[in-house]
């Protein structure tokens, strides 16, 4: 037994699985973060599992999809070969007096990928049966193109290793040492560089696999095998090694130029991939050219690259597609921000409102129409498809008539987008461009992927160096993240968005779509900012206190009148939804010409259910709205439910209790917001003169039968066939089937 343990102990994959764990945890930790992300122990909340499990390419997940993974995951167990063989191949000496050293150090150094391979796809089999409904033809295609994909790249970079890399006998056969002897002083040297370089002491080590996968004995070097050649034997191997990485670097940054091309815009797991076998290379071809000072050199480059963006030469911001950053920057502060909500402003803006509501109401038919406000909740691609699904769903119990009796839409990040969509949809129709906006066809095209063009630009692009430009309105900008996601939802909605907000100020001033208010956060302060097709000064001033005494601070800045000589009449209705929808490091923070420079987040931040804007509207009409309608119907789209129950126990272990002041408060903001926006809808049902009914419709897939069925779908921008078809099912809920009848029955109501 001892025989057998010691024979186990010195078998050369055991003692690379050891010394791994000794001393190369960084390098382990990019294998376990794979096992957690495709082992559904990481980043559930955000569908990071389901990229790895599903991935999708050109739209479809395939057998396509799962053999670019394939090419980029067997690149990535190379990439881990080489860096190991680059920082310790030296280390095991009977290598360098093998034929095909390098080849023989990558199949003994296989174990944890080939462990990771088996448990991936043991993870996809069962997710792609559960959870794409996928048959049992279309697993095994998958599988075998992941298969075929990994084993593709591995052949490839082994066949260019057999090829380029020397072995000590072909060393011995140019006869280096004899012409190395001719020069004594540089033999010494490169003996003492060896010395210097790899003092460590030798690994030991029994037994080995070769290339033929059996057992074999380690055997003691001839003796015309010398500590040279071997030396010669790893310097070459690694050249050859690094030289690779960084082609294949330099090849990863060529894709990028061709991003926009659907070919090339790989799923988002392969990116993710991509990320970690670039880092690994670099940790590879530092560890090789800078030995022992390899840490420091690290340390002192990030050190460098952080404080790069603060030479104006070297800043590279990113901005808002339309605006003119050619002109002088506007202040942004508090005189400014008074003077843009001057009185006088904000009087005649609410005397522009209420011609746009008499119209609205002349649209409607009525004397006394019931109002109609709806607000969308964020929530990314599944809050998108929720908001289209309900408003579609509504619009046909309410025969069609949703967009007449709806006055006001706001809300945050996705559902925004999602409404934006419905509203533009109904739009074409009265343009009788489209026949029917409750299509079907609508909520496929607002659910393709949007991220893997997002995540492939952020590692070609973002996180290097942004060369790429684009004109848009006769103005130049440098390409990011922001603007691929914008293009692939224009691609993925067959440009119906490609409108200016501008294009919208006639259409709602004669009540014929509702007004839409965008009002993504300011970083600097909290302030919002708020984008719309009208001058809606009144929004960033208080609604109750009037005259305004200056006792109150400023909400926001009007968009489109702090910025018309920066011509922010150009910029895109999706541009202003992108800028609502930043969710943080997914989508770019964009700056504006200001001075101080404003940055711009997600909506919500301060207001995920666009509640709050709605009331800060309806405050600020509440005399006509008394007068003029029969009541006021709030539609809630959420993408959860109003009523969640508390945790059961918000403490286990340790670091949970250290992180839970930080994560209890953001887990919680969404209450935090309700109850914030609660007493603002009792302030405002107590001010307004008629009836205010708050109806929600709600996504709480828990109330769905089954542990997979009722699985909630993912906060992402890309959602899985189980998770398209569980939010749409969502909409024949009892819940939903009974807030869509009340609010019929209050649209419906005889007018008082």
């Amino acid at each position: 037994m001892r025989k057998f343990l010691e024979k186990v102990y010195y078998f050369f994959p055991v003692k690379l699985i050891l010394h791994h764990l000794q001393g190369k945890l960084l390098l382990i930790l990019g294998w376990v973060w794979l096992f957690a992300a495709a082992g559904e122990l990481f980043g559930n909340t955000f569908g990071i599992p389901y990229l790895f499990l599903s991935p999708e390419y050109l739209n479809e997940v395939s057998f396509y999809s799962f053999a670019v993974v394939g090419i980029i995951l067997g690149g990535f167990a190379m990439t881990f070969h080489i860096t190991c063989y680059l920082m310790d191949g030296h280390r095991y000496p009977f290598l360098g007096q093998l034929r095909k050293p390098f080849t023989h150090y990558a199949i003994n150094n296989s174990i944890i990928p080939m462990i990771f391979l088996s448990f991936y796809i043991l993870k996809i089999i069962g997710f792609q049966k559960n959870y794409e409904l996928a048959g049992t033809e279309e697993i095994v295609a998958r599988v075998g193109g992941l298969l075929l994909g990994y084993t593709g790249m591995q052949a490839i970079m082994y066949t260019y290793f057999i090829f380029t890399n020397q072995d000590v006998f072909q060393v011995i056969r140019e006869s280096v040492e004899k012409k190395i002897r001719k020069v004594p002083i540089a033999r010494q040297n490169l003996l003492r560089r060896y010395k210097n370089e790899y003092n460590k002491p030798d690994i030991e080590v029994k037994g080995f696999l070769g290339t033929d996968f059996k057992f074999h004995k380690v055997q003691e070097p001839p003796a015309y095998v010398t500590k040279f050649a071997i030396l010669k034997v790893f310097g070459q191997n690694s050249f050859n090694a690094v030289s690779l990485e960084f082609t294949a670097f330099a090849a990863i940054i060529l894709i990028g130029v061709f991003r926009e091309n659907p070919f090339f815009q790989i799923p988002a797991a392969a990116s993710c991939i991509l990320l970690l076998t670039i880092l690994m290379m670099f940790a590879g071809a530092f560890s090789y050219w800078f030995k022992r000072w390899s840490v420091l050199m690290i340390l002192l480059i990030l050190i460098f690259l952080n404080f790069l963006p603060t030479f104006e030469f070297f800043k590279s911001e990113y901005q808002v597609p339309g605006i003119d950053y050619s002109k002088n920057e506007i202040p942004y502060s508090i005189p400014k921000l008074r003077e843009l909500t001057h009185s006088d402003t904000v009087k005649n803006d609410i005397l522009k409102g209420i011609d746009i509501l008499e119209n609205w109401k002349k649209n409607t038919g009525k004397e006394k129409p019931v109002m109609v406000v709806i607000t969308n909740s964020g929530g990314g691609q599944r809050a998108s498809l929720w908001s289209l699904t309900a408003m579609q769903s509504l619009d046909t119990a309410l025969e069609n008539q949703l967009m007449n009796h709806t006055a006001l839409i706001t809300g945050a990040s996705g559902g925004l987008i999602g409404a934006a969509y419905y509203r533009e949809l109904y739009r074409q129709k009265l343009l009788g461009n489209i026949d029917n906006p409750n299509d079907s066809i609508y909520r496929t095209n607002i659910s393709k992927d949007a991220l893997n063009h997002v995540i492939f630009t952020m590692l070609v692009n973002d996180l290097f160096v942004r060369l790429q430009r684009f004109d848009y309105k006769g103005k130049e900008y440098i390409a990011d993240r922001g603007i691929a996601f914008e293009r692939q939802l224009l691609a993925n909605t067959n440009d119906v968005l490609n409108v200016p907000v501008s294009e919208y100020r006639e259409p709602e001033k004669n009540g014929i779509i509702p007004q839409l208010i965008i009002s993504p956060t300011i970083l600097n302060d909290g302030r919002k900012l708020f984008i719309g097709a009208q001058d809606i000064s009144y929004m960033s001033r208080a609604t109750i206190a009037v005259p305004f005494t200056g006792e109150q601070k400023v909400k926001g800045i009007e968009f489109m009148r702090a910025f018309k000589e920066h011509d922010a009449e150009d910029v895109s209705i999706l541009s202003a939804l992108r800028m609502n929808a930043t969710y943080p490091y997914i989508l770019p923070n964009v700056g504006l010409p200001t001075d101080p420079e404003i940055k711009i987040l997600d909506a919500g931040l301060v207001d995920n259910f666009g509640i709050s804007d709605a009331i800060r509207f309806l405050l600020s009409f509440r005399n006509w709205i008394s007068r003029n309608t029969s009541g006021i119907v709030i539609v809630t789209i959420r993408d959860s439910a109003v009523h969640s129950p508390p945790d059961s126990d918000i403490s286990q272990t340790l670091m949970e209790k250290f992180t839970i002041p930080i994560t209890g408060v953001y887990n919680n903001l969404p209450n935090l917001q309700d109850y914030s926006n609660d007493k603002e809808m009792e302030l405002l049902k107590a001010l307004l003169e008629v009836p205010v009914n708050l109806v929600p419709i709600e996504y709480i897939p828990e109330r769905n039968k089954g542990e997979i069925e009722g699985k909630r779908a993912t906060l992402n921008w890309r959602l899985t066939n189980r998770e398209k078809e569980n939010i749409i099912r969502n909409i024949s809920e009892t819940h939903n089937i009974l807030a869509i009848q009340k609010i019929k029955g209050l649209v419906n109501c005889p007018e008082k």
